[in-house]
């Protein structure tokens, strides 16, 4: 394929990258994590010039969906399921043989597979199937809309400095999570709002602006100051409209603001004059990877805006509880950071909430609309020159020509020329785990904050190609240790009893696992590993080493380490499962081979060699 795709060519590669996640995310979910055992499958009685074709496009597979087979080549198999596919892909049933060329086709045999074990009421199948298929369809047209926009969008992110170096890396999000089924469907925006609002067509707009009685306004705040996150220009403007000193600016992304005004107690207000519609305002801000966060280099930080709109399995509101998790947390990470041994990574606090709280409501009507008003206000990185800092995701996924994704480019800037030696990728690993895994995991072993570091949580500044500093974003995931609040007695003062961001130990640590190695450390080994023709396990066994160095330098981390290095199993998010179930709020986890604890296996003298890349 070349750089720029023809118009043809867009929902072709949108449907090749839709099958490979569904693939991965059924392969995962369904306990099938070593691709060996399907290469064991005998294939059945095919022609043997389609014997030949699978055999030439990688190792053939043939994976059984009740009386459906899907048939197949490997070119890629990895310790955590990262797996690649040749892009011919044949489904058959009976005498039927036909070339997949619709994903929908192998979303309802896995779907039909699913139902046998989902947790979903019998009676609710045919619904929940027609559903999730949607979901994908949608989240397939999105994908080749977003394709199709990135025509004139080639220039990589590395190339760039400061503020535009983070603007396009957080705008580069075309295919999205690796192991999820619907990972860029969204309900609730027409083809109109995806033009206006979507990251991925480099969006850009004016924030939206209501002013409220005071009365009417909950708030918690870091900050110092009555509107400090609110720029002076949109402060003056709303002088200019006449609104009262006293009352409270509320920012909302456009599309929500036209939501609420439809709003039949909102509508009330305006009539009353209790609330005023102050229209546009401020300079134009860009939305970042998560759709519904917006940045503009002149502002205090990030805006964290509510949007009734489902993304992926959520509807994108924040809740109250949501709101009060983020700065719970931050006042925990604002009283720790100065003493915590972590330097090299920084954790971006969440400098205050505000949201509207219409107190003679019903509590459900009144819960929902604070949500669909809650705006959290969040710090921005420093953004220096060619170091500014760029979201983890952008960096991992390969750009539309198939060639090698940012991180590999930076490895190669690292290299300054030369050849990608073991050493050398060994020296860069070994950088990177200092500044993202071993202090993560001091916040929680020192600090008892398990921190929801995923790849789009995770912000990456380089230099000259090397890893020198992570900043963590969005404290709504984070988790803090019930246990260690008590012993440290921050009960009363910093934090209430009740404190939503607060998990018992068993809990804040397996999200740790999930989100620090499986979701971060694993796709960031496995594109190294898949670009470069190392070992994945090898790469494994690098962090192995440094694992066991930070358990003999801090005893509190020694339970922890030993945990990741010997429990055989690592668990992952079940998005595909979840989303079927229709379980996004509390999404299921299935376990899957720990890599950390298999490395034990790898000769500590094997040189790394070719990665399990098939062709």
């Amino acid at each position: 394929m070349t750089t720029t795709c023809r118009i043809q060519d867009h929902h072709a590669l949108a449907e090749q990258t839709a099958v490979e996640r569904l693939l991965n995310a059924y392969l995962r979910e369904t306990g099938k994590t070593d691709p060996q055992r399907i290469l064991s499958e005998p294939l059945p009685r095919l022609s043997s010039r389609l014997k030949s074709e699978l055999a030439d496009l990688g190792a053939p597979f043939c994976l059984r969906l009740g009386d459906v087979l899907v048939l197949g080549a490997l070119t890629y198999i990895s310790p955590l399921g990262h797996h690649q596919y040749a892009p011919q892909l044949w489904i058959k049933r009976a005498d039927e043989l036909w070339l997949l060329d619709d994903v929908a086709d192998l979303a309802a045999a896995i779907i039909a597979d699913l139902a046998v074990h989902a947790p979903v009421a019998t009676q609710d199948l045919p619904e929940r199937r027609r559903a999730l298929v949607a979901h994908i369809q949608n989240s397939v047209s999105k994908t080749a809309l977003y394709i199709a926009g990135r025509r004139d969008r080639g220039i990589a992110a590395l190339d760039l400095a400061a503020a535009d170096r983070m603007e396009r890396a957080e705008q580069s999000l075309i295919f999205g999570h690796p192991f999820h089924p619907t990972p860029k469907s969204s309900e609730g925006w027409s083809a109109a709002d995806v033009g206006r609002y979507a990251p991925e067509l480099a969006a850009s707009f004016q924030l939206h602006y209501l002013a409220a009685a005071p009365e009417l306004v909950v708030e918690d705040r870091l900050w110092v100051g009555s509107d400090a996150p609110i720029p002076e220009v949109v402060l003056a403007a709303a002088h200019v409209q006449g609104v009262d000193p006293t009352w409270r600016l509320l920012a909302c992304h456009p599309w929500q603001a036209g939501y609420l005004a439809q709003q039949p107690e909102i509508q009330a207000l305006l009539a009353a004059n209790k609330l005023r519609d102050l229209g546009p305002l401020g300079a134009t801000v860009w939305p970042t990877s998560s759709v519904r966060t917006v940045w503009q280099p002149s502002q205090p930080g990030f805006y964290k805006l509510p949007l009734d709109i489902r993304i992926t399995n959520l509807v994108r509101v924040n809740a109250l509880d949501e709101l009060k998790r983020s700065l719970d947390t931050s006042r925990i990470v604002d009283l720790l950071a100065a003493a915590m041994p972590t330097e090299g990574c920084t954790i971006l606090r969440e400098l205050g909430y505000r949201t509207l709280w219409l107190s003679e409501l019903p509590t459900d009507r009144r819960a929902a609309l604070a949500a669909s008003f809650g705006v959290l206000f969040r710090e921005a990185p420093p953004v220096r020159g060619s170091d500014a800092p760029m979201v983890l995701a952008a960096l991992l996924e390969p750009p539309l020509d198939g060639t090698e994704p940012p991180l590999i480019h930076a490895l190669r800037q690292a290299a300054q020329g030369r050849d990608l030696t073991p050493d050398l990728i060994e020296r860069w690993v070994e950088r990177y785990l200092t500044i993202t895994l071993l202090p993560l995991l001091r916040w929680w072993t020192l600090g008892g904050v398990s921190l929801e570091a995923h790849v789009q949580n995770s912000m990456l500044a380089l230099t000259d190609g090397w890893p020198v500093h992570l900043y963590v974003r969005d404290l709504e995931g984070a988790s803090i240790s019930r246990e260690r609040a008590g012993m440290h007695g921050w009960y009363g003062g910093l934090l209430p009893k009740d404190s939503p961001a607060l998990y018992d130990d068993d809990a804040a640590w397996h999200r740790f696992k999930y989100y620090v190695l499986v979701n971060q450390l694993g796709h960031v080994l496995f594109t190294l590993a898949r670009y470069t023709g190392c070992e994945e396990l090898w790469l494994w066994q690098i962090a192995r080493s440094l694992l066991q160095h930070e358990a003999a330098r801090y005893p509190q981390a020694k339970p922890y380490v030993d945990d990741l290095l010997e429990s055989p199993e690592l668990f992952a998010k079940a998005n595909l499962i979840s989303k079927f179930a229709e379980r996004g709020e509390t999404p299921l986890y299935v376990p899957l081979p720990n890599p950390l604890h298999h490395t034990r296996m790898i000769d500590d003298t094997t040189i790394p060699g070719a990665a399990p890349a098939l062709v």
